[in-house]
């Protein structure tokens, strides 16, 4: 059995492909550059290009705006799309099915929605761990909120969106296109505009939903 962040059968064990989030959005893809985040809607984290395997993912993250901070914004919730299942990480240690508005996990959640899918809380983080390697942990604490994404490295080059490709290359300042826009000075809105899912923003939530 490999250590935690590796993976393999226990005698190759390679390191995992590791992308983390946190607030005020700093993003580190998975080969190591970093990119801010600075707008207010919903980003394409990481997807597996081949959507006839049936461990294909995608890790979506809305970010947003505290309540009566001006110019800052954090990671509000991640969607989890994996087994053809949505599994919304919102703040506070919630999850839910289908988004917020569907039904609320009882954590923890294993094996009960899919056989190869858990759901539980690590001290602070809600864990969504699968059969097929991803695992997905997001601790929702307002300007504190901290995602984290880890795959086997089985899926090099097979991925797109902020988080990179985990080639091992420091060349993930690129647009969804493929342009690399590294010597931008506008390099940061231009990835993260071309990984936007939707025009989801802040003012579209009812303030309840807001932390």
């Amino acid at each position: 059995m490999c250590n935690h962040g590796f993976f393999g059968d226990g005698v190759i064990c390679k390191e995992a492909c590791t992308c983390r989030l946190r607030g005020d959005p700093i993003l580190r893809s998975y080969d190591g550059n970093y990119i801010i985040l600075s707008g207010t809607n919903k980003y394409q984290m990481t997807k597996h290009i081949d959507p006839r395997d049936e461990c294909s993912f995608n890790v979506e993250v809305k970010a947003g705006h505290p309540k009566h901070i001006l110019g800052t914004t954090y990671p509000r919730f991640l969607e989890v799309m994996v087994y053809s299942i949505v599994i919304h990480l919102d703040q506070h240690g919630r999850a839910y099915i289908g988004g917020s508005s569907g039904t609320q996990i009882q954590l923890p959640s294993n094996n009960v929605l899919h056989p190869g899918l858990r759901i539980y809380k690590y001290r602070n983080y809600v864990i969504v761990d699968t059969d097929c390697g991803l695992r997905v942990g997001f601790d929702g604490e307002g300007l504190r909120s901290v995602a984290v994404i880890d795959v086997p490295p089985r899926y090099k080059d097979k991925m797109v969106g902020l988080c990179g490709d985990c080639d091992g290359k420091l060349d993930d300042l690129r647009t969804a296109e493929g342009v690399r826009v590294d010597h931008r000075a506008d390099k940061f809105d231009l990835i993260a505009n071309s990984f936007k899912v939707d025009e989801f923003s802040d003012k579209d939530l009812p303030a309840e939903t807001q932390a």
